[in-house]
C-alpha cells in the first residue's frame, strides 16, 4: 500500500489518497478497513480522502482477494495518518517597540507552531508586502526587516504560511500588530534643580533628561559639546567646583546595531564661583561698650547681588 502525501501528519482540509497494488496476477478486487474496520468502497485499488477532518484519524489497510478462487491476500501494512488544524502564525515585534521614529529600523517576524517548514506571506493593511530598497526578508520570508522607517511604513501588519513540502496547505492569517512612525524625531528637554544661574561651589545641582514619547531611551551627557562618562537619565554634581562651569546638553538614544539617536537638547549653562565670604559690619560708633548701651552688627556678602539669609 503507498500513500500520498506519504506523511503521518494531514492537516484539516487536505486530501490524502491510498493505492492498494498486488504485483502478481490480476483480477483482484480490495477491501479497505480504518483501525480493524472495514470501510464501505466499490472494491477499487485507489481510496481518496478529500477534505480530512480529525474524524478521518486512524490506520488504515488494504487486502485483495479474487473473485473465482475467492482467493484472500493477508492485510497490508498499516498506514496511520493523524489530521491536525492547521496552525495560527505567531506574529512578533523583533524590534523592543512599536512606534518608531523616521530613520529607525524596524523587525518583524512569523513564525508557525510545530517545525520549521514554512514560508510566510506579508501583508500591511491587508494588501502584499513586496520586497523594497527599505524592506527585505530573510529565507523563507520567516522575518520582514524595515532598514529606514517612514511614514508610508505605518499600518497593521499580519502574516500567513505555507507549508513548503505542500503548498496547497495555507493557514489563516496572524492577529495583527499596528506599527506607528512619528512624523519627526522627538524632542528631548534638558531640566536643572536647582535653576540658578550661578552657583557656588560646594553646592549640589542636578541635571535631567526629557524625552516626549515611547521607551527603551538611553542618554549621552555633553559638557561643552564633549561626551561626559555618565549614561543615565539624571546627571547631579554633589559639590560642584568652578571646573564645572559650562553648557550642559543631553541626548537620547536607542537601537542595537543600527542606533536611533534623538537631536541634541537645548543647551542649559551652569556658571559656578567661588564661595563668598560673609562679612560683619559694626554699625554703631564705637566697639568699646557698657552693659545698658545698644550695639548694631550687620552681616552681608560682599560683590554678591544674590539675596541671602543669614545664620548667626
Amino acid at each position: 500500500m503507498t500513500q500520498v502525501p506519504d506523511v503521518k501528519m494531514v492537516y484539516t482540509g487536505e486530501s490524502v489518497s491510498f493505492e492498494c497494488k498486488v504485483q502478481l496476477s490480476s483480477g483482484w478486487r480490495y477491501q479497505w478497513s480504518k483501525d480493524g474496520k472495514q470501510l464501505p468502497n466499490n472494491n477499487i485499488s485507489r481510496f481518496n480522502i478529500r477534505h480530512a477532518t480529525s474524524l478521518n484519524n486512524g490506520t488504515y489497510e488494504c487486502s485483495a482477494m479474487r473473485d473465482k478462487t475467492m482467493y484472500n491476500t493477508s492485510h497490508s501494512d498499516g498506514r496511520t495518518i493523524h489530521v491536525s488544524e492547521i496552525p495560527v502564525p505567531s506574529l512578533k515585534s523583533v524590534t523592543p517597540w512599536l512606534d518608531v521614529f523616521p530613520g529607525e529600523s524596524v523587525k518583524l517576524s512569523c513564525a508557525m507552531a510545530g517545525g520549521a517548514d514554512w514560508t510566510f506571506s506579508w501583508f500591511k493593511d491587508k494588501q502584499p508586502v513586496l520586497p523594497h530598497s527599505t524592506t527585505s526578508f530573510d529565507v523563507g520570508a520567516a522575518t520582514l526587516s524595515i532598514r529606514s522607517a517612514s511614514a508610508s511604513h505605518g499600518g497593521q501588519y499580519s502574516c500567513l504560511g505555507k507549508l513548503k513540502s505542500r503548498p496547497s496547505v495555507t493557514s489563516t492569517s496572524s492577529p495583527e500588530l499596528t506599527l506607528s512612525v512619528y512624523d519627526a524625531k522627538p524632542r528631548v528637554t534638558l531640566m536643572q534643580n536647582p535653576i540658578h544661574n550661578v552657583m557656588h561651589t560646594e553646592e549640589s545641582v542636578s541635571f535631567s533628561c526629557h524625552i516626549n514619547v515611547s521607551s527603551g531611551w538611553e542618554y549621552l551627557w555633553l559638557k561643552d559639546r564633549t561626551l561626559l562618562p555618565e549614561s543615565g537619565k539624571n546627571h547631579t554634581i554633589e559639590s560642584v567646583e568652578t571646573k564645572n562651569t559650562g553648557s550642559y546638553q543631553c541626548q537620547a538614544k536607542r537601537g542595537r546595531g543600527a542606533v536611533f539617536s534623538s537631536d541634541q537638547s537645548p543647551a542649559v549653562r551652569l556658571d559656578v564661583k567661588e564661595r563668598p565670604q560673609a562679612g560683619i559690619t559694626l554699625l554703631t560708633g564705637w566697639s568699646e561698650v557698657f552693659s545698658t548701651d545698644s550695639l548694631v552688627l550687620k552681616c552681608e556678602v560682599h560683590g554678591s547681588q544674590d539675596m541671602w539669609n543669614y545664620t548667626w
